[in-house]
């Protein structure tokens, strides 16, 4: 047990989602912390990416419907160096702003750092639930870090099935034949009808 704990506490994925759980939180030390800290403002500015090119395609799409409603010929000028500037610099005010925003989450996970432990048996999501208004930006990350599994059955199952194939009248299997055997076995689309 103590094994699989040191392995999984190397794991920042599982740190951020530890961190977000105010009933284990106590068990990480300040390192810890901070590593999850960090996986979690990573794991957002990917979330604000997407955000963002989801709402650039939608404000593109409309840009272009109303450019073909607007203009009687369909034509648009696209070398206006006027309008290369005003793109440019909205371009750098939304720079700014996302230097804001991670700010902002980090400001809030840092404030989130020693929060009063739960009982262990309170359910993780209706506590987010309850937070949803007073910590919205953490609510939403932590429906993303918590719904990630900590454990792979795929995986475990793989290596309960090494038993089979590695059994102690074959320990001379060579380390690359042994990761042969083990994709053709663990891959269905190897197995023949």
């Amino acid at each position: 047990m103590k094994q699989r704990e040191v392995l999984l506490l190397k794991n920042p994925v599982f740190l951020a989602a530890i961190f977000l759980d105010p009933r284990y939180q106590c068990m990480l030390n300040e390192t810890d912390k901070n590593t999850g800290i960090n996986h979690l403002i990573k794991t957002w500015s990917f979330m604000i990416q997407i955000q963002d090119n989801v709402c650039q395609t939608d404000v593109d799409n409309s840009v272009i419907a109303s450019v073909n409603v607007d203009t009687p010929d369909n034509t648009t000028e696209t070398t206006d160096g006027f309008e290369l500037f005003l793109s440019s610099q909205s371009s750098v005010s939304s720079n700014r702003s996302d230097t804001n925003i991670i700010n902002d989450i980090s400001v809030s996970l840092h404030n989130f750092k020693d929060v009063e432990r739960l009982h262990y048996k309170t359910n993780i999501l209706a506590f987010w639930e309850s937070q949803k208004h007073d910590k919205s930006d953490l609510y939403k990350l932590a429906n993303i870090v918590l719904a990630v599994p900590a454990t792979q059955v795929s995986v475990e199952r793989s290596f309960s099935g090494i038993k089979f194939i590695l059994s102690d009248l074959r320990t001379s299997l060579s380390a690359n034949l042994l990761d042969a055997i083990m994709i053709v076995r663990s891959n269905t689309k190897f197995n023949k009808v």
